[in-house]
Formats: structure tokens, C-alpha cells, sequence
């Protein structure tokens, strides 16, 4: 089980061209190490944010761990027979970094993995969380999404790495404009889109926002 969700793990990586965990940030005022949280079938690697301010790094690393403490709880209590998180650092500037993290858990009970992609993008100097309208000039609506996708400028990738346009022929395949996003290596946005909000998706899907307004 842990071998192949790394597989598909690393296929992502690969187009979002990330940075290893726990490398030092190439831009000055960030340093991000691994925590490491190992308990029976939870294994949790994610990120510890240093930033200039001790501000700054206390609001990053508290809200990581309001996006860890749900899971974290749901493993005490039962409901959850195995849990796994890793991340990758995908961006980092002298103002930003963009950290994606993978989860996939087994519920109590059952044989099925579930997956779900969490996007962090923070202001280094604040310690804010980063939401999309903070770094899109416009945001795109989905019908937008939906016919870029199929014109060619956005580009979408499922969790094996691969870039098809199969899901996306149905003219109201894209209903929603994805709130959760990360930026590449290249400074672009990409959406995260979880499983299920694409039909018969079971994994996550990253949809590449090329050509658009991307802030300063």
C-alpha cells in the first residue's frame, strides 16, 4: 500500500516540479524542516516553518496543525485504521511558499485507501494563509476552467502524472472553481481538485492555470 501511493505521489510531484521535504528554502527568510509523527499505522511527515518573525512562523505552523488535527483525531478514537501524510515544498520566493500536502487513509473496517491533497500557500513576512484571489488578479469562472481546458492554454494532470483532456470533452465536467490550490515551480496556480468533484475520479486531479494573471 505505501509503495504505491508513493508511486502516484511522485508522478505528481513530478509536474508540479517540487523542492524535497525539508530542504532549506532557496529564498532568504524561510527554513522548512520535517516533523515526524510515527504511531502504530499513522505516519505523519509534514512541514515545521521557521520564517524571520516569530509571529510569522507561529501563524503557519498553527495552521497546519488545524489541517492535522481532524485526521489526527479521527485515528485516536477508531475511525480510522491507517493514516499517511506526506508533503513537498512546490514554490518559494522572497514573499511566498507553497507547500502541498498528501493524505490517504483507510477507514475502520474497511480494505479502501481515500485520498485528499491539502494546498498551503503562505505569506512568509505575515504568516498568512493564501487564498486564491491573494495571488490571481482575476479569478476564472469554471465554464472559464472548462474551455481553456479544452482549448489547450490550462493544463490537467490526474494523480499518475498524465495529462489528458478525456474528463474534461463533457461541456459542465468543471462545476466549481476549486478554492484549494498551490503554486508550481514556475510561479503558476495550480487547483487542486479532490476526489469525486470530477465524476468517477477517485484521486485527485491538478489543473494547471497557464497563461493567467498571476500577482506580483
Amino acid at each position: 500500500m505505501k509503495k504505491r501511493t508513493w508511486m502516484i505521489y511522485a508522478a505528481a510531484a513530478g509536474i508540479l516540479a517540487v523542492m524535497p521535504a525539508g530542504q532549506m528554502s532557496e529564498a532568504a527568510g524561510l527554513n522548512v524542516q520535517a516533523a515526524v509523527v510515527e504511531q502504530g499505522q499513522m505516519q505523519l511527515s509534514y512541514p515545521k516553518l521557521y520564517a524571520e518573525t516569530q509571529n510569522a512562523t507561529q501563524k503557519m505552523n498553527e495552521d497546519i496543525q488545524r489541517q492535522l488535527a481532524p485526521m489526527q483525531a479521527d485515528y485516536a478514537a477508531g475511525r480510522l485504521q491507517a493514516l499517511h501524510v506526506t508533503y513537498k515544498v512546490t514554490y518559494s520566493d522572497a514573499q511566498k511558499v507553497s507547500i502541498i500536502m498528501h493524505t490517504y487513509w483507510v477507514r475502520q473496517g474497511s480494505s479502501l485507501m481515500e485520498y485528499k491533497d491539502m494546498g498551503l500557500v503562505y505569506n512568509k513576512i505575515t504568516g498568512d494563509r493564501l487564498a486564491l484571489g491573494d495571488v490571481l488578479k482575476q479569478i476564472p469562472t469554471a465554464s472559464q476552467i472548462q474551455q481553456k481546458l479544452a482549448q489547450g492554454p490550462f493544463k490537467a494532470y490526474d494523480a499518475e502524472g498524465e495529462h489528458s483532456l478525456f474528463y474534461f470533452k463533457q461541456g459542465d465536467a468543471v462545476k466549481t472553481v476549486s478554492s484549494d490550490f498551490i503554486l508550481t515551480q514556475k510561479g503558476e496556480v495550480c487547483l487542486i481538485y479532490n476526489p469525486y468533484v470530477f465524476e468517477g475520479m477517485a484521486r485527485p486531479v491538478y489543473v494547471v492555470l497557464k497563461e493567467e494573471n498571476v500577482k506580483a
